[in-house]
């Protein structure tokens, strides 16, 4: 980021908190640099880190600022603190102040990461499922999942992958994608945080917090649980889950039912990168070995594993 943009973020940050004064920054973070700067402030009495985003479009800047001033606070988990909004160049997204919520990120590779994370999200899906069944949320205007026009394009992208041994995909799973999105339409509905990269999990003094919402959306949980999932090392994990969901909410959740979520979810997850990947391909931009080799196939694998835990969705009867 140039210095003078930096320098353009600092004074719209000082017109938007009267009294406060810059101590140090605004820096960039090492990931996303051009999306997030971190800034420390005072009034002479009080000492706040603040966090600038960037919002990828207007569009996510208005759904990102209206669930942190209309819905979250309303849920009970926490999320960053809305300070107020820059327009420092209007042909672009305005920025978020936000309170910082901390620096250290959740770890896929730490069990008690994992099974916090899923803790989280089992007490977002409970608590937002009953507000919406008792229509305690505002939610007009929130995208929602489209499952039809996602399996539409990727059971496309699947069938013609079929012609190409390079991609290793099989027969049977354009008939698992089919399974997995008609299982989707059973599960209830929530809202989804719709980006659940360990990275957006950040641990504070307070706990966990969930941050960019930029991406979510009401639908069944399985999608919000697939990327943690894939981080899953054995089954008990997923109590995390199913604990936190029955506490804070009314709908049973079994051991069974946990185990047939989170096999909806992982395969979601492996298809929906299994695609990715053939799609940008398709356009020649496909990603490198190393990305294969980290992504693609782990994702392929996944499949797999659903397919042996579940065969009644890969049959051809």
């Amino acid at each position: 980021m140039s210095v003078t943009r930096v320098g353009q973020l600092a004074a719209a940050l000082v017109s938007a908190m009267p009294g406060w004064r810059i101590l140090a920054g605004p820096t960039p973070f090492t990931w996303a640099p051009d999306r997030h700067l971190r800034v420390s402030v005072t009034d002479g009495r009080e000492l706040r880190r603040i966090v600038l985003r960037h919002s990828w479009s207007d569009q996510a800047h208005e759904l990102e600022r209206r669930l942190y001033r209309e819905v979250l606070p309303h849920v009970g988990i926490r999320v960053p603190d809305l300070i107020a909004c820059l327009a420092v160049d209007p042909s672009e997204p305005q920025w978020m102040v936000l309170g910082d919520m901390g620096s250290r990120h959740l770890r896929a590779d730490k069990a008690a990461d994992r099974e916090a994370f899923l803790g989280l999200l089992g007490t977002l899906h409970a608590k937002t499922h009953d507000m919406l069944t008792e229509g305690r949320l505002r939610v007009e205007g929130l995208p929602r999942f489209d499952g039809q026009a996602q399996l539409a394009h990727w059971h496309d992208l699947i069938q013609n992958a079929l012609q190409t041994p390079r991609f290793e995909v099989e027969p049977w799973m354009p008939r698992l994608a089919q399974a997995v999105f008609r299982e989707l339409q059973r599960l209830p509905l929530a809202i989804n945080h719709g980006d659940t990269d360990f990275s957006n999990a950040v641990l504070g003094m307070g706990g966990v917090c969930l941050v960019d919402w930029e991406r979510a959306q009401i639908g069944p949980p399985a999608p919000d649980l697939g990327r943690v999932m894939a981080a899953v090392e054995h089954d008990g994990e997923l109590q995390a889950y199913r604990q936190a969901f029955v506490g804070a909410g009314t709908t049973h959740l079994s051991p069974q039912g946990m185990q047939l979520w989170a096999d909806i979810a992982l395969a979601h997850h492996c298809i929906r990168w299994v695609c990715y990947y053939l799609e940008a391909h398709g356009r020649g931009k496909g990603p490198g070995a190393d990305w294969r080799a980290s992504y693609y196939v782990p994702c392929l694998a996944g499949l797999r594993k659903v397919r042996d835990r579940r065969p009644e969705w890969t049959s051809s009867s």
